[in-house]
Parts: structure tokens; sequence; C-alpha cells
């Protein structure tokens, strides 16, 4: 299946995505992702657990990937650079919780 519905969770990537927020990603990856991109990886040393970060600096098999809120990010600035391998896709669409529509 090309498309992944995964939800964020805390606060690293606030104010652009939210804990809790449902976020669309595509997981065919033709090219490195550009700066700005933001990202769904599994990096090593997280035991298997998926963060969605954005890709600060690209290079072609190491990404650095910074979450928005860099007072509350576990990202590259501890992690180090991922490898491309461990990128799960780009996020393409955020899906509002049903509790967040007033």
């Amino acid at each position: 299946m090309r498309y992944r519905l995964m939800r964020v969770q805390g606060s690293s990537m606030s104010p652009t995505l939210n804990d809790g927020d449902l976020v669309i990603v595509d997981r065919e990856l033709t090219d490195v992702p550009p700066a700005g991109t933001i990202v769904a990886a599994r990096p090593a040393g997280l035991d298997g657990k998926a963060v969605v970060k954005r890709v600060s600096a690209v290079c072609a098999e190491q990404l650095t990937l910074l979450g928005d809120n860099p007072f509350d990010s576990l990202d590259s600035r501890r992690l180090g650079p991922v490898p491309r391998r461990d990128l799960l896709g780009s996020v393409r669409l955020r899906l509002w919780p049903w509790s967040r529509i007033r």
C-alpha cells in the first residue's frame, strides 16, 4: 500500500503539527526529499519507534531531520544524521482530529 496513516505523538513538530494530529505518509520515495519536506522515519536507536520531522539538510544517503520545536524534539541534534533507508515516506496531508473541529 502506497499511503499510510500515522498519528503525531508529542510536540516536537509544533506549531506545524500537534500531538494527536493524523498525517498521511506517501511511502513512495523516488528521490531524496529536499530541505523543508516533512517526513516519517524510523531512525536507529529509537527501538523501532517512528518519528515525524522536517528535512533540514540532505546529501545522497544521510539526512538531517529536525523538529520544528527545538526545545522538545528528539532529532538529528541528538541522534545524528538519519540514513535514507530509515525513511518511511513523506508527509502529504494533515488530517484534523474530530476533537479539534469546532
